[in-house]
């Protein structure tokens, strides 16, 4: 049915409750009220303890010496021995001027700047 074709209805209501034909009902007959009682709740088999896989945590290692990453991080630790806060540019201009693959010095400092705490 679309809704073009619905029509409204009309809703009958009974007639509304008013406050003076309340008073006029006969007194409710009060009955003793029963304790509450607890609900005996039936007891259930203790469920055993599931063991869960937790992964392991990868901690990040200094590289071992000689290779590429170390590289990197060797010079990240000579400029800041220097006095040099390095940054990536400055990493960027050396992997450039010794032809280090770029991407992987910008990656290697971010990695050796996590390693240290440094932001």
């Amino acid at each position: 049915m679309s809704k073009k074709s619905r029509k409204s209805q009309s809703v009958t209501v009974a007639a509304p409750v008013v406050v003076a034909d309340v008073a006029e009902l006969p007194p409710v007959a009060e009955t003793p009220v029963a304790e509450a009682t607890t609900p005996e709740v039936p007891e259930v088999a203790p469920v055993a303890e599931v063991a869960v896989a937790v992964a392991p945590v990868k901690v990040k290692k200094y590289p071992r010496e000689g290779g590429k990453c170390w590289v990197v991080w060797n010079e990240c630790d000579n400029l800041l021995a220097a006095g040099t806060h390095p940054t990536v540019a400055h990493l960027r201009a050396v992997a450039v001027e010794r032809n280090w693959n770029v991407s992987n010095a910008s990656q290697e400092f971010y990695a050796w700047r996590k390693y240290h705490g440094r932001k």
